[in-house]
């Protein structure tokens, strides 16, 4: 939810962006929006299929499991790095 969340939030960022013809803050925004997508829709199921089968006994799955978390976070971490620029960016 909170990835869904983040994205549809992100699409507002890009609106403003347009709005505000800023071209580097709607590359960024549209980056960070794609970010929360591929983290909701494609990640995510990944990161819960690999937690199911770790819970379930399967060794093997665990390093793929901490692989694709590892992904995720990552991706969420260069969100708010972007977000902090963004904003950061309009007041210097």
């Amino acid at each position: 939810r909170m990835f869904v969340f983040g994205g549809v939030f992100s699409i507002f960022a890009i609106l403003a962006s347009i709005f505000e013809e800023n071209s580097l803050s709607l590359w960024i925004s549209l980056a960070i929006s794609l970010g929360f997508w591929i983290n909701a829709f494609a990640i995510t199921p990944v990161i819960n299929k690999y937690r199911d089968q770790v819970l379930a006994g399967d060794e093997h799955a665990n390093n793929k499991f901490k692989l694709f978390h590892l992904v995720s976070v990552s991706v969420f971490v260069s969100q708010l790095i972007g977000s902090s620029f963004v904003v950061l960016s309009q007041y210097f």
